[in-house]
């Protein structure tokens, strides 16, 4: 026999709560951003980036929990996430018992097609959900409590090497935002080295270990606020190969001179198809990500390599002159598609 399932209020900034079940019987508070992913699978994966760190996730596809949990899916040691918000899942299923094991909310019989619509028209709010009802001022003190920029907490607070595949005395340094297991196990297929660094790691450190390139990984928040990272990351211009992915992506933008802006309609699923500028080829891409790099006023030593299908937004850019290339799209497709692989494979086997 099942539990009888506790009521929980959804709040949303500037918008009527809206009165749902919880999947366990269990007392929530929690808050975060909210934001939805396209996804029709890998919700194991989704929970455990680190990019959605303080993020409440509607799950756009209806049934969620199909398939079982397998630990090679983690995209990292735990849930980051702050909650999960679907329409339809058994709690019995084997992702649900997950999520759970982790204390995690995770939040059924919702329309999640009408709250992706309130999320978008309200540009992505700042959200509480709690099996008690909040008082306004008790909810303004949580929404404010809403922090994105989380670069400090995520990442790594001292240096890890691991192993790669190659026996090749290729090194590469991967400076952490929030990096995906899955991009580390493609770095394997192509370095003997890779060395997860600070996300405050500056140059010397990068020449003194003889590094051959440094990536700077996926994460969250806006990139503009990372003033010592780009700081740190345009001392390295010019005498180091650089890489970049998702936030990374955008922080070597600007740090070539370009801007970053907050998208009206965030990009975040694994089916997002992308157009290669220079040979007109289309792949379908995972992606994540509510900041874009500016088409305006791009610098002239910056070429773009890659745009969106779908609204034309920057996906790619690189600085021949100075040895950098960058992507706001996942090459590893964890989850998702593998079309992607060949960013890897065009980086790294020269």
């Amino acid at each position: 026999m099942k539990n009888k399932l506790k009521n929980v209020y959804i709040y949303i900034e500037n918008n009527k709560p809206i009165k749902t079940k919880t999947c366990f019987n269990k007392d929530i508070l929690t808050f975060g951003q909210l934001v939805f992913t396209t996804s029709m699978v890998g919700y194991q994966e989704t929970i455990t980036d680190p990019s959605y760190a303080n993020q409440i996730i509607i799950m756009s596809y209806p049934m969620i929990g199909n398939y079982g949990v397998n630990n090679s899916f983690n995209q990292s040691g735990k849930i980051y996430a702050s909650a999960m918000i679907v329409n339809e899942i058994d709690e019995n299923c084997d992702f649900a018992k997950f999520v759970n094991k982790n204390n995690i909310p995770l939040i059924k019989e919702v329309d999640t097609r009408n709250l992706i619509n309130i999320a978008k028209q309200s540009n992505y709010p700042n959200c509480v959900i709690s099996t008690k009802k909040q008082t306004k001022s008790n909810l303004i003190k949580f929404f404010n409590k809403v922090n994105t920029n989380l670069a400090d907490k995520i990442s790594v607070k001292t240096h890890i090497n691991i192993d790669g595949k190659k026996q090749n005395g290729k090194k590469i340094a991967v400076v952490d935002f929030g990096v995906k297991t899955g991009i580390i196990d493609n770095l394997k297929q192509y370095f003997q080295t890779i060395t997860i660094c600070p996300f405050d790691t500056k140059i010397d450190y990068l020449l003194d270990n003889n590094f051959d390139c440094v990536l700077f990984s996926n994460g969250s928040g806006d990139p503009a606020k990372l003033t010592n990272v780009i700081q740190n990351i345009q001392d390295m211009i010019g005498k180091i190969n650089i890489f970049g992915i998702c936030l990374g992506h955008q922080l070597i933008s600007i740090s070539l001179g370009c801007k970053t802006k907050k998208m009206d309609n965030a990009h975040r699923g694994s089916n997002h198809p992308v157009i290669n500028l220079q040979n007109g080829k289309i792949i379908i891409t995972s992606q994540n990500h509510g900041y874009v790099v500016d088409n305006k006023n791009i610098p002239n030593d910056v070429e773009i390599t890659y745009k969106s299908a779908c609204d034309n937004t920057i996906e790619g850019i690189k600085s021949k002159k100075y040895n950098i290339q960058s992507v706001q799209f996942h090459p590893e497709g964890c989850a998702g598609p593998e079309d992607a692989n060949i960013i890897f494979k065009e980086w790294f086997n020269n």
